[in-house]
């Protein structure tokens, strides 16, 4: 998994974020939830797909706006 995979496949399903999550999880939705944001300390995770990138940590979502202009 990687931001990018994650965004394409979250703009396939037409919503509007897409979450990273333990490095290899990607989840789609239009909204962040209810928990609140996390310290950016606990999305430490590299993703699977790409060990340069952050992919969201234990139990913890890395969020992003869906960029329809990246896919």
């Amino acid at each position: 998994m990687t931001r990018e995979k994650c965004n394409c496949l979250c703009l396939k399903r037409g919503t509007s974020v897409f979450a990273l999550r333990e490095g290899n999880q990607c989840r789609c939705g239009d909204n962040y939830g209810s928990n609140g944001e996390a310290e950016r300390s606990d999305c430490r995770l590299p993703c699977a797909g790409d060990s340069d990138q952050m992919c969201g940590g234990r139990m913890v979502n890395a969020v992003f706006k869906v960029d329809k202009n990246h896919c």
